[in-house]
């Protein structure tokens, strides 16, 4: 059996991360390709006669007093999963990658990366494994420290924004030439990078789309069991800090007289009142059994339209045009759902109607796994 080594973030404290991860490896499996996500430190092992200093460095400071984690407010600071509150959070996605992803058993770096023969091919994932936070000599997203023996592939990979500066398309332009299949999960950055490639980059959905709503069931767990009833609840999925989002959360419990329940996500959350720490697998069926969700995350809105549960979606971040805001906007426009988008306006609308978004979900899944199989097929 043909075997490859998956590239892309998968064993970080974000809900869409692994459960894309999980998805995508599961979609490569079906199609008869073994896979597994690669371990990889791009920081190069010390010389063997540094090590035992080195070793007594790490000894010396276990004994000092630790210092206090305090939670900061930048977005992008994340220091707070170390907060003990945090624990039962970092636990549950421990136990899920244990259990459903696969990785190799080979931690490799920069040398051992170059002369890697155990996979047949590598292919990049998705998430934002594109993006310019992504591009260091550390990280391996863009393969350039792979075998060049074997195909350099993708699947989705996101560039995180739809502005792209021009000095990072000159290095996306340099980096991708290297791909024997690409592809993005921006419409947008496919049709802009096929420009300035000068060859097709396709158009895929994100690969927790490629399961049905029957597939994601297999994984998920029953929300009675952390005391919800279905359809019965406001589900807030909120990874930034807008008030207004909260605000919104609560006008609609009250106009629906059910309560609100809130995900933490950040330490503001562990203030509210009803707030549940997820795991991977409660997060599915929490967002399945909502009555309705509010989010400003890519993947609670594209969960929510996998489930058909009625949802609104905000940006996190206070300018809609800046950073990854106008991913979640695309998507939305792609379903023909944009009157969903609440950036600037905050009003209820009516219900979807699941029919028509339910046709466009099937022709972009039947597209997206016809790439995939194709993609594999260059092994």
């Amino acid at each position: 059996m043909k075997k490859i080594a998956l590239v892309a973030p998968y064993n970080q404290y974000n809900y869409g991360t692994v459960l894309q991860a999980y998805a995508l490896q599961r979609k490569v499996e079906e199609q008869g390709v073994a896979a597994e996500y690669l371990q990889y430190n791009g920081i190069m092992p010390p010389p063997r006669l540094l090590r035992p200093l080195i070793w007594a460095c790490h000894l010396y400071k276990s004994f000092l007093p630790k210092k206090h984690v305090i939670a900061s407010n930048n977005l992008d600071d994340f220091s707070f999963f170390r907060l003990p509150e945090f624990k039962p959070f970092a636990d549950g996605y421990k136990r899920f990658i244990s259990k459903r992803i696969k990785e190799s058993n080979v931690c490799y770096n920069p040398v051992s990366l170059k002369k890697c023969c155990a996979y047949d091919a590598f292919m990049t994932g998705s998430d934002q494994t594109w993006g310019r936070m992504r591009f260091n000599k550390h990280l391996p997203y863009f393969l350039d420290g792979a075998n060049d023996d074997y195909p350099k592939l993708s699947y989705a990979p996101s560039i995180g924004t739809t502005h792209i500066p021009k000095d990072y398309l000159e290095v996306l332009k340099e980096k991708l030439s290297r791909y024997q299949a690409l592809s993005c999960r921006e419409l947008t950055n496919c049709k802009l990078l096929s420009n300035v490639l000068n060859r097709e980059v396709s158009y895929v959905i994100d690969p927790s789309l490629l399961l049905t709503a029957d597939e994601w069931n297999s994984v998920a767990e029953s929300v009675e069991e952390i005391g919800l009833r279905k359809k019965q609840y406001i589900l807030c999925y909120i990874l930034g800090e807008k008030q207004c989002i909260s605000d919104f959360a609560e006008d609609l419990g009250r106009k629906k007289t059910l309560p609100v329940y809130y995900i933490v996500t950040r330490p503001m959350y562990l203030t509210k009142e009803n707030h549940i720490f997820a795991t991977p697998e409660s997060f599915i069926s929490m967002i399945r059994d909502a009555d309705t969700v509010i989010t400003d995350s890519f993947h609670g809105t594209i969960f929510s339209i996998n489930y058909n549960t009625q949802f609104y979606s905000f940006t996190k971040r206070e300018s809609s045009e800046s950073d990854d805001n106008d991913r979640i906007l695309e998507v939305l426009e792609s379903f023909q759902l944009k009157e969903r988008y609440q950036e600037g306006k905050y009003e209820f609308v009516h219900d979807i109607d699941w029919r028509g978004i339910n046709s466009i979900l099937s022709e972009q899944r039947i597209k997206s796994i016809a790439y995939l199989q194709k993609t594999l097929n260059l092994i």
